[in-house]
């Protein structure tokens, strides 16, 4: 089995039968299935499922949302008015396209003021109070700050509409509502769009974009089956919650994985990092532990310990790699410290109940 580059939990129909006793067996068998049938399907179609990597893992500077207000927008279809703004400049990009209405008319007075706080603390620029429900929100993945200012730029003079855009680079409050709010819309990957669709496997389709802007430079779009693209393909934004709600949100996706991993496995499993790894990090990485202003042994060892368990509460697994012969389970997570993103490498060991460092490398800053 190949790296599975992403597992989305939260919204999935098949990882809530989990909690009603199904046999993880099977759940196992059928997730299993799923990753290489997708990737076997998207091969015959000409796309290679390595290459979605660029869109779904995170990046330094890499996600970018823009803000409008929709009711200066002359059109009841603002979301394909908005789109045809921002193609142009997104052709050459690799990235996954999230949008939707930031508040809704029924939120209350707090939920406004808590919303609009949230986003103006995360916009380049403050503004004036505006209701949320007046906010349409474009959420892009993967083009970094440069592209984002040229963007900018042009919308500023040339927009009425457009209120400015937000760096989402690190995790914040705005991240957090906007990763139970907006949803994807597609994924664009070279010259070729894909999308989720009712189809019963991945195929080609003419003239079947939702969005008719995409017809311009696109002849024809990628359906991949729901139930594929939801578990495998849906960009999941961060977000700072409850760590028991996050910690089952985790605990979903290693579940399958083996049927002795219990409820409380954070708590259950020891986070194990050998001395020859801290000795590599502090000779061959010295740049991260310069960065860092740490350099004992043991200060470092401990303080990567805690970054580890934090982030196992707050981030979302990535090149998830089954070795069912090991009873093993390799996967990155991402880690934040000031203000910069690591992936780390580790190594989950069911029968011992250990995850053990691999590695750690900073994320290039595009």
């Amino acid at each position: 089995m190949n790296k599975t580059h992403l597992i989305n939990t939260r919204d999935t129909v098949i990882f809530d039968t989990i909690d009603k006793k199904v046999d993880d067996i099977s759940i196992f068998n059928e997730l299993y299935y799923y990753i290489e049938e997708l990737q076997k399907q998207l091969k015959n179609i000409g796309i290679d499922y390595n290459d979605l990597k660029k869109c779904l893992i995170p990046a330094n500077n890499g996600d970018i949302a823009f803000i409008f207000n929709w009711q200066n927008i002359n059109s009841e279809e603002y979301g394909e008015y908005i789109l045809s703004l921002l193609m142009p400049f997104l052709l050459k990009n690799n990235f996954c396209y999230i949008h939707g209405d930031y508040g809704f008319l029924t939120d209350s007075y707090n939920v406004q003021i808590n919303k609009f706080n949230a986003l103006n603390s995360a916009l380049y620029k403050e503004i004036n109070f505006i209701s949320p429900s007046s906010c349409y929100v474009v959420y892009i993945t993967n083009i970094g700050l440069k592209k984002a200012l040229e963007i900018d730029n042009y919308l500023k003079r040339n927009e009425i509409s457009y209120l400015g855009f937000a760096n989402l680079n690190n995790n914040n409050l705005f991240k957090t509502f906007l990763s139970v709010i907006i949803t994807q819309a597609f994924i664009k990957i070279d010259n070729n769009i894909i999308q989720s669709s009712q189809d019963n496997l991945v195929c080609e389709k003419n003239n079947d974009f939702d969005f008719i802007t995409l017809k311009r430079y696109f002849d024809k779009v990628i359906n991949i089956p729901s139930y594929y693209h939801d578990i495998f393909l849906l960009y999941k934004i961060p977000s700072i919650i409850e760590p028991q709600y996050k910690d089952r949100d985790l605990f979903l996706a290693f579940k399958y994985l083996n049927n002795s991993i219990e409820n409380t496995f954070l708590k259950d499993f020891k986070i194990v990092i050998d001395d020859n790894k801290i000795d590599y990090i502090l000779t061959k990485k010295r740049y991260i532990t310069d960065k860092w202003n740490i350099h004992n042994k043991e200060k470092l060892k401990k303080f990567l310990i805690l970054k580890i368990q934090q982030s196992l509460l707050f981030t979302e697994i990535f090149n998830l790699e089954i070795k069912k012969e090991y009873y093993t389970y390799q996967f990155d997570i991402c880690i934040e410290h000031l203000q910069i993103k690591y992936i780390v490498g580790l190594k989950l060991l069911a029968k011992e109940k250990q995850i053990r460092f691999i590695t750690i490398s900073s994320i290039k800053i595009k």
